[in-house]
């Protein structure tokens, strides 16, 4: 009876492990779903606000050598969108929602094209559009002063 009564408690055990390993497991590919899925949403949306940008600042945009197109509403625009989505990015991945890694796939070209000339130009009229995410502000504030410090 004794072996009865351990051999019942030994599955117990063994069904209350299975069934946190599998939790776990399921937990875990639940979020991976879900990084992929802010993944491909992100990077459509990414794609439609780089079509938007006027035709002269598609350039300038990234490469520092470039002269800048003049200011216009449209490029405005344009960066706004840009910032926009970045901003909601940011927040999800501050908050936890978003993978540090697809973050980090992100971040660079982010960083890069904050740092450019043209997107130091658009800032200072667009910040104020930013005022209730002070995190983002300080975020921007913070990629294009490294940005200076390097090149200088």
């Amino acid at each position: 009876m004794e072996l009865i009564n351990i051999l019942g408690q030994i599955g117990t055990i063994a069904a209350a492990v299975f069934a946190g390993w599998a939790l776990w497991q399921n937990s875990r590919n639940n979020r991976k779903q879900t990084n992929i899925q802010a993944f491909l949403a992100y990077t459509e949306r990414f794609e439609r606000v780089m079509e938007a940008f006027p035709a002269e600042a598609c350039q300038a945009r990234f490469d520092l050598e470039q002269t800048l197109p003049l200011e216009s509403e449209d490029l405005t625009g344009a960066v706004l969108r840009y910032l926009n989505l970045t901003s909601e990015e940011f927040y999800l991945w501050k908050r936890g929602y978003l993978d540090t890694q697809v973050w980090q796939i992100w971040e660079r070209e982010i960083q890069r094209m904050l740092r450019s000339p043209l997107f130091r130009r658009e800032w200072p009229k667009l910040v104020t559009e930013f005022t209730s995410f002070q995190e983002f502000i300080d975020y921007i504030r913070n990629v294009q002063r490294r940005g200076r410090d390097a090149a200088a």
